[in-house]
């Protein structure tokens, strides 16, 4: 069998995912929730639909998502303006403020994951990234 050079860098993913997923219990956020809301702060109000494929994910997952996060106060519903059916969700002025304070929190993890990265690995990653953006 071939060895596989990409085991250890997915290994090393799964590690840092746990451990963001332990950061973000603090703020009463999952992973998903976070991607979600990130996705909201970066862009204009979007619909579950561009919701979904913009986090890869089914229509179904993605509503399970908008209604945790709409309980919760940290997302909101507006009409949408061409489509009676369709709703247009933002982030609520809560959800901005968690949003941020999560962010705060994980820019330590962030310091200390690019001190242990070589540059070379830094930009490698941020190329893959660029290619698998531009494939979506």
């Amino acid at each position: 069998m071939t060895k596989l050079h990409l085991l250890p860098f997915l290994e090393s993913v799964w590690a840092l995912e746990q451990r963001l997923s332990g950061l973000l219990v603090d703020y009463k956020l999952t992973l998903s929730q976070f991607r979600l809301l990130l996705l909201l702060d970066k862009d204009k109000p979007q619909t579950a639909t561009r919701l979904s494929a913009m986090l890869g994910v089914t229509k179904a997952t993605t509503t399970a998502l908008l209604q945790e996060l709409t309980r919760a106060e940290l997302i909101a519903a507006s009409p949408h303006p061409e489509d009676r059916r369709s709703s247009l969700m933002r982030l609520s002025p809560a959800g901005k403020k968690r949003l941020h304070q999560a962010l705060e929190a994980l820019s330590d993890m962030e310091r200390m994951l690019g001190k242990k990265l070589t540059p070379e690995i830094t930009e490698a990653l941020k190329q893959f990234n660029l290619k698998h953006d531009g494939a979506t």
